[in-house]
């Protein structure tokens, strides 16, 4: 072995969990886009903007209101549940029979406006919120890795785990969809289902 090989193992590996622990994250746009369309049987071309506007929500709540971490989490899911109950109730419900591609063309033309509100609403805010973790380091076998990081990975691997265990358990005959149910099948309100989903959508913030 030349005398090189050890750091580059140290460094490849290093790369490896360092990509793993933001794909926990990623997970979580994924778990996003899930979650839409199990609500709504359509495909949200806009979550990266629902995300967008839940961490701005988030941020306003922490930076021009004054609250604290978790009243600014709160009041950022609060704000995303009421935008996805009213877009459900304006939008989405009027185009239940509508064809695909109109629900598709929505959700662009959705994230066109909210990436336009946000630039007007949310100019002076600042994109993120101070986390009470500590910035330094955490060296695992001779691995650097942030503590941030650590923390980030882990709440998001628990989002994701409950949600499974949430589906796991209400079994194979839990749909969402706003389509006319059968005695068979079991059903959340649309409404409801739209409200988890919109404000779970702001998770990887």
């Amino acid at each position: 072995m030349s005398p090189g090989e050890p750091d580059s193992l140290i460094f490849f590996f290093a790369l490896a969990v360092n990509g793993a622990l933001a794909g926990t994250i990623y997970a979580l746009i994924a778990l996003a886009f899930v979650l839409v369309y199990k609500a709504s049987r359509m495909i949200n071309f806009a979550v990266g903007e629902w995300i967008m506007f839940g961490t701005l929500l988030a941020s306003t709540g922490s930076h021009a209101i004054g609250l604290g971490l978790g009243g600014a989490v709160v009041f950022g899911c609060v704000g995303m549940a009421m935008l996805g109950v009213g877009f459900n109730a304006i939008v989405l419900r009027r185009l239940v029979i509508r064809p695909v591609i109109s629900l598709i063309m929505v959700t662009l033309g959705l994230g066109a406006v909210m990436r336009g509100v946000a630039a007007l609403c949310f100019g002076g805010i600042p994109g993120g919120i101070a986390l009470p973790v500590s910035a330094e380091t955490v060296s695992l076998g001779g691995i650097d890795i942030g503590a941030d990081k650590l923390v980030a990975a882990a709440a998001a691997a628990l989002c994701v785990g409950l949600v499974s265990w949430f589906f796991g358990a209400a079994g194979p005959g839990l749909h969402c969809a706003p389509l006319p149910t059968t005695s068979r099948q079991r059903s959340l309100p649309v409404s409801m289902f739209t409200t988890i989903s919109r404000s779970s959508g702001r998770l990887p913030a």
